[in-house]
């Protein structure tokens, strides 16, 4: 349903830009997969990630707290939608951090963003083509940069930039079970 919607909107010479959060009660490990396969078959002009981020004064992080699922001795400045602060549901925040750290690299490394880019050249007449591709470029190059702050591993370590980035910080762990 969604990927003939997709389809479309792009005949109509529009860009889809798709966000997506991660770390609901209901995602498992295998959300990961299954939503770059989504995005890849879809063919998305942008793409946005996040963690769910249980900010001061919603629902989500009183319930959180009351169900005692925040990490401990997380400061402020990782409350940034990047970062797990919390204990998902169906895998544990290693997962979390791990997976979105894979799918990061999968989308903002060099080769998704020039796959994206190659793809709006075949989709939108010339004289469209330059601003939607510096559009989509800027926005894909300054999530790149929003992440690279992370000391990424190889892409088929499952080790989430969490635990370096607390290393790093002089925090024990970042994600504390």
């Amino acid at each position: 349903r969604y990927h003939e919607a997709i389809k479309n909107i792009h005949a109509a010479g529009i860009g889809v830009v798709g966000l997506f959060v991660f770390g609901f009660d209901g995602d498992t490990p295998a959300i990961f997969q299954s939503t770059y396969d989504f995005m890849r078959d879809s063919e998305l002009d942008g793409i946005s990630i996040t963690v769910l981020t249980p900010y001061v004064g919603t629902p989500q992080r009183d319930r959180w707290i009351e169900e005692d699922r925040l990490l401990p001795n997380i400061p402020w400045s990782l409350y940034d939608t990047n970062h797990v602060t919390y204990r998902p549901a169906q895998m544990t925040p290693e997962q979390l951090a791990g997976g979105y750290d894979w799918l990061a690299r999968k989308l903002y490394g060099w080769p998704g963003i020039a796959s994206r880019g190659l793809r709006q050249m075949r989709r939108y007449p010339a004289r469209d083509w330059a601003r939607k591709a510096f559009s989509s470029f800027s926005t894909d190059f300054g999530y790149r940069m929003e992440c690279s702050h992370r000391d990424w591993l190889p892409a088929d370590d499952g080790i989430g930039y969490a635990v370096r980035g607390a290393a790093r910080s002089g925090l024990t762990t970042a994600v504390q079970v």
